[in-house]
């Protein structure tokens, strides 16, 4: 319906310019007036398709083409009002009911404390800015490794008596390889020949057991007859002698507190 009536208004407006067009050109040409008045040439001056505006509203649910015109209006009398235009319709009642009543505007207010403003300039003078550092430092960082630290220890030197009970189990053993040895020879042979030139009983003697042309030993004596075990003309002829390297995987089982030279 609004559409409509916009287009009656269009209508109404274009034929009232007309007229004034008419009255203007009679005024500087009074001999046309006849001519102009005449209800043929009225008719004339109305634009064509306001009389298609006319025929579209006398027959709903049509579309007005405007030959002169880019955009078209669909015209729907039996179309239900829409959101938009019931909205528009209670507005205009809200405000014709609300035109007596008076409207109070909340004054914007402004507060100034001079105290603040006076405390925080006064506080900008009792700040020191200083260009260098008063106390520089270094920080110091270590790679970490993934060894153990060793936790040093001390062995005991002080001589006892033979009575005495407090005393160390374990006794400082010097080992040795004595190898290329005849083969299936006694270990209590080899053990006899050792404590005869050492002239002590405290030698230690194993087989090895080698799968081969001679036999080898294990030979531990107390350390501090070493020396003596490292020469020449103790061992007999052909008879090879070094020192003992304990494999890995029986160091701990077998040899589990000896010491190694």
């Amino acid at each position: 319906m609004h559409e409509i009536e916009l287009l009656r208004m269009e209508v109404r407006d274009l034929k009232e310019t007309n007229v004034d067009l008419i009255k203007l050109m009679t005024q500087s040409n009074p001999s046309l007036a006849p001519k102009l008045f005449s209800s043929q040439e009225i008719k004339s001056t109305v634009p064509k398709w306001s009389s298609v505006v006319t025929q579209s509203i006398d027959k709903p649910s049509q579309s007005l083409h405007f030959p002169n015109f880019r955009d078209k209006v669909d015209v729907n009398l039996n179309k239900p009002f829409t959101e938009g235009e019931r909205s528009t319709d209670n507005d205009n009642k809200n405000s014709a009911r609300n035109r007596g009543k008076k409207i109070q505007k909340k004054e914007s207010t402004t507060v100034t404390n001079k105290q603040t403003d006076e405390f925080r300039v006064s506080r900008d003078d009792e700040i020191n800015f200083h260009d260098k550092v008063e106390n520089p430092w270094m920080e110091l960082r270590r790679n970490r490794s993934n060894r153990r630290k060793q936790v040093p220890t001390i062995t005991g030197t002080s001589k006892q008596e033979d009575d005495g009970e407090f005393r160390s189990t374990y006794v400082k053993r010097a080992w040795f390889y004595v190898g290329k040895v005849v083969k299936n020879i006694e270990t209590s042979s080899v053990k006899a020949y050792i404590t005869k030139k050492l002239s002590t009983d405290e030698v230690i003697v194993e087989n090895l057991k080698l799968q081969g042309t001679y036999d080898a030993f294990k030979v531990g004596v107390n350390f501090s007859l070493k020396d003596n075990l490292l020469r020449e003309d103790f061992w007999p002829q052909g008879v090879c002698v070094r020192r003992f390297n304990f494999p890995k995987k029986n160091f701990l089982g077998k040899n589990a507190g000896t010491e190694l030279i």
